[in-house]
Parts: C-alpha cells; structure tokens; sequence
C-alpha cells in the first residue's frame, strides 16, 4: 500500500511506500519513505525526513532521527539519542 498524505494508527503501520506523515504508538514501517515517522519503533529501507520514536532504523537515505536509540547504515543522518550508529561510529548523545 502506499500512502501519498498523513496516516494515524493506534497500533502498527507497515507500507510500501510512504510520502508524508506517519504516526504510530507502537511502530511504523516502509520499504521507501520521505516525510516524518512518529513512533514507539520507526524502521525504513530507504527513507528521507525525520524519524521520532524510542526505537529509530534506517537503511538508507538521510535526515534526522530523534529518539532513544537511533541506528543508520548510512551516515547521512543526524541522530540525537541516547545511541546513535551509524555506518562510521556509534556515539551517545548526538552523531552525525
């Protein structure tokens, strides 16, 4: 499913493709996604924005992620957490 918009769900989302805003309590996932993620647990493939959660993933892409621990393979997100990591260093507090 994708999702061109704002979705609102009281438990899990999981999308193909989403270009907008997500909101979840407990966790949101997408294959590709630009636009912002607010969650418990906030995973993507390939995403572009913001990502705000306790648990942030990404694969690829870049933005920031805001959150309790905050993971990226790649190292074009500016992370600010508890634990950050990303395709460099892993560092508390802020990483980019």
């Amino acid at each position: 499913m994708d999702i061109n918009g704002a979705f609102v769900s009281f438990f899990s989302s999981d999308v193909e493709e989403l270009n907008g805003l997500g909101v979840s309590i407990f966790g949101n996932h997408a294959s590709s996604g630009r636009g912002l993620f607010v969650g418990g647990y906030n995973s993507a493939d390939d995403f572009k924005g913001m990502q705000i959660g306790v648990y942030n993933h990404m694969q690829t892409g870049f933005g920031i992620q805001i959150g309790m621990v905050n993971i990226s393979k790649s190292t074009s997100a500016l992370q600010l957490g508890f634990w950050n990591r990303n395709g460099e260093r892993t560092m508390p507090f802020i990483n980019f």
